[in-house]
């Protein structure tokens, strides 16, 4: 049984103070100005109900199919209908006149609400793209892959948050957010070739989830262009003043034999465990470069003696071959 109804002549209104009927007023609406009322409690439907369930009861019955419990019509077609799903516990308010599409708003028992969901899961479960804004500002789903925010005040916004391509998550996908990204205080990424990024606290480890202490950990290869080492410590320039002692060329001999590697130099066992620090490493060896250096200018020294020794001695045979006329 389908009913028409006119709320503001009929629920909202009353029966009879003119002379047609009720019967008239669903068949052909309100003929007359006076208003028809209704006192008391009002059934429609073919099924009456004799709980407490108000004043107004729509009833309908079970082999009605798609119908809605209550239309809405408009030039003899109908444009809205309110009802129970097909007799669910679900309660829909959708444009048309079948109530089996997604199409409207659906509110579950539990008091989930859903847009285009006939099965709403949640408080707000949404079927599509969405969008939240108040004045410029918005939050917003395109029902594809993109989350986009804009608060005008601090810029244009954009696409916060993106499914990119290979299943990979993208945060502010293409620079959209030109001031760069960042997480929490402590972790910023500059969208700018010459600006500066940054992870304030904390180490950080690439290959490994050990760092041992270290700011950078790199479990395997790396490469730059340069690498800039900045020691807190003295760099060995010391070996060049009066009171370094440079240890003997005999002294670094012993030690070599008896040790198998260079005095101040960690052996292979060492780098082995424990690694090599560059700045500590590059150190150590200027310092033997340093000593070899001092080395050689000490041998350069007797050898150009030795020159001027063999010179004087030269001379003094030639004088001596000369006088006695020796033949060479």
């Amino acid at each position: 049984m389908r009913i028409v109804l006119i709320f503001s002549a009929l629920i909202m209104s009353g029966l009879v103070l003119s002379a047609q009927t009720l019967q008239t007023v669903v068949n052909n609406g309100n003929t007359v100005t006076t208003a028809v009322r209704l006192h008391g409690r009002v059934d429609l439907g073919e099924k009456y109900d004799a709980g407490a369930y108000g004043s107004v009861q729509i009833a309908r019955a079970a082999n009605q199919g798609n119908k809605f419990h209550l239309s809405f019509i408009s030039e003899g077609q109908m444009v809205y209908g309110m009802g129970y799903l097909n007799n669910s516990t679900v309660f829909g308010i959708q444009p048309g006149s079948d109530n089996s599409t997604a199409n409207g708003i659906f509110i579950a028992p539990a008091g989930n609400v859903g847009l285009g969901n006939q099965s709403p899961q949640y408080k707000l479960d949404v079927s599509g793209d969405f969008r939240v804004q108040s004045g410029s500002n918005l939050f917003a789903y395109n029902g594809l892959a993109d989350v986009l925010l804009k608060f005008a005040g601090r810029g244009s916004g954009g696409r916060a948050m993106v499914h990119d391509t290979n299943n990979r998550l993208t945060l502010n996908c293409e620079g959209d957010f030109t001031g760069g990204t960042s997480i929490g205080t402590n972790v910023y990424f500059s969208e700018v070739p010459s600006g500066t990024s940054y992870i304030q606290f904390g180490n950080v480890g690439i290959g490994t989830t050990n760092t041992q202490g270290y700011k950078l950990a790199v479990a395997g290869n790396m490469i730059a262009e340069s690498v800039k080492v900045k020691l807190k410590g003295a760099w060995p320039d010391y070996v060049f003043t009066k009171d370094y002692k440079l240890p003997t060329l005999a002294e670094t001999e012993t030690h070599i034999k008896e040790k198998g590697y260079l005095p101040g130099i960690p052996s292979a066992a060492e780098v082995t465990e424990n690694g090599v620090e560059l700045g500590e490493m590059n150190k150590k060896l200027l310092q033997k470069i340093e000593e070899l250096t001092l080395h050689l200018i000490s041998k350069e020294k007797e050898i150009n003696e030795l020159k001027k020794s063999v010179r004087r001695q030269e001379s003094a045979i030639n004088m001596i071959m000369s006088k006695y006329k020796f033949k060479q």
